[in-house]
């Protein structure tokens, strides 16, 4: 019977993680190789990317990507909109996934 260690288990995770990597500029990464987790930030083609990459078993990862190019401040005309047409500050905050103190403040701005 063979069986992995953990170290040995993460080395494709640290393989693709590099890889990528090596794709961004201003890159930020971490790894949990206990966990088998790593995430990734950067610049590319003038947009922030987040990756967080989960190692399931030997042969198979998870990716989920996001583009972060939008700050949550450049929500502030939809904020509004949806305001508008009655949504609670709650609602708006859980529709558009942030505090709802943050969609107080953008509401209260300017």
């Amino acid at each position: 019977m063979y069986n992995e260690s953990p170290a040995e288990h993460t080395i494709p995770l640290k393989y693709f993680t590099i890889e990528l990597a090596n794709q961004l500029i201003d890159t930020k990464t971490s790894i949990d190789e206990v966990k088998g987790i790593a995430t990734i930030s950067g610049k590319r083609d003038g947009k922030y990317l987040s990756f967080v990459i989960e190692q399931r078993d030997h042969d198979e990862m998870q990716i989920d990507a996001s583009d972060k190019s939008k700050r949550k401040s450049d929500y502030k005309e939809e904020i509004k909109r949806l305001h508008k047409i009655g949504l609670k500050q709650k609602e708006i905050a859980a529709r558009l996934n942030m505090s709802q103190s943050f969609v107080s403040r953008l509401l209260n701005s300017d």
